[in-house]
């Protein structure tokens, strides 16, 4: 590469307006905390995804496993939070950084309040209201990932990685569609079972025969693999920008 082409690509990424080592420091903490909690969080996703209340897939672990699921999803869920408050701290003059760590944190919000509805839905499959509740509770948590990505892409356009930030942006839009295509998917079937237009075993079969549960899961397992991918590298992005300051 010619050495004017050179510095103009180095130009280029060393242009953005960098954050402070303090803010390095609490944006490496708070984004560790959602790297870690995302596969806690995994635990309830799973079990969304077979759906079918009463059937465990051969995967999943056995009984002890299921009893402490719930306890285990609130608690990713408030390292979720706890790295969301975190990120908070950072940058406070930021106000679209601000908005979006509250947007976050009011999905999060919305999630946990919901989540019980997983386990009442799971005793009524058939009861509307529960199932209503259920979809909004998975749309939240796909909307709380996508809020993340969005953190994780203008953390990395301020420090001039170019290269990340477009990684975030294409997490955030994957997360987006194939999460919420993964709920309208789950919802789908099971809507149309709770209102008796779809006979339950048949609906059921018809799922298992054609191995849609798996393709659902693979709808989440896919971004969410890729968000946490770009969490962990904003994470090291932070942790060298506060090497570097250490260095001076």
């Amino acid at each position: 590469m010619p050495e004017q082409e050179w510095e103009q690509v180095t130009e280029v990424r060393e242009t953005g307006p960098d954050f402070e080592p303090k803010d390095a420091v609490r944006m490496a903490r708070g984004f560790t905390c959602l790297f870690w909690s995302l596969p806690v969080g995994m635990l309830l996703v799973s079990r969304v995804l077979t759906l079918r209340p009463g059937i465990r897939p051969a995967w999943f672990p056995s009984f002890w496993l299921e009893s402490i699921r719930w306890p285990v999803h609130l608690g990713g869920l408030a390292l979720f939070m706890a790295g969301l408050l975190l990120l908070g701290r950072a940058l406070p003059d930021d106000r679209r950084w601000q908005a979006t760590v509250t947007r976050a944190l009011a999905l999060a919000f919305v999630h946990g309040l919901l989540s019980p509805f997983l386990s009442w839905w799971e005793t009524y499959p058939t009861h509307r209201f529960l199932l209503a509740n259920v979809l909004v509770c998975g749309a939240a948590l796909v909307l709380l990932l996508h809020q993340g990505d969005g953190l994780v892409a203008m953390a990395a356009k301020r420090a001039g990685d170019l290269g990340l930030h477009l990684e975030a942006r294409l997490a955030a839009g994957l997360m987006a569609g194939f999460g919420l295509a993964a709920v309208a998917g789950f919802g789908f079937g099971q809507w149309g079972a709770a209102r008796g237009q779809v006979d339950a075993g048949v609906w059921e079969n018809w799922i298992a025969a054609r191995g849609w549960g798996l393709v659902l899961l693979t709808l989440v397992l896919m971004p969410l693999t890729l968000t946490m991918s770009v969490l962990w590298k904003i994470k090291e992005r932070c942790l060298d920008r506060l090497a570097r300051a250490s260095w001076g």
